[in-house]
């Protein structure tokens, strides 16, 4: 499982750009306060949720690591803004 660090005020400032208030956006996404604090990093599916849900991208710029051939490499995706982390 892939968990992604992401700076709580881009969280934010997506949520409340779509016109989400912070209670109504912790109903639809239990974890999302956790994520704010920095307690808990969320997954890289969490992370497309969370888009989805504000209906924006979340800019992502992340080497996200890959099993190929038993090998470790790591790939860069540049569709959101957040470090990966195992």
């Amino acid at each position: 499982m892939i968990r992604v660090e992401v700076k709580p005020e881009l969280l934010r400032w997506a949520y409340e750009r779509a016109g989400f208030a912070t209670d109504e956006m912790a109903e639809r996404i239990p974890q999302l306060p956790a994520w704010e604090r920095g307690e808990v990093k969320p997954t890289l599916k969490q992370i497309e949720h969370f888009a989805n849900t504000v209906h924006a991208p979340v800019w992502l710029s992340a080497s996200i690591p890959c099993i190929l051939n038993g090998n470790r490499s790591f790939e860069k995706f540049d569709s959101f803004t957040a470090v990966a982390n195992r």
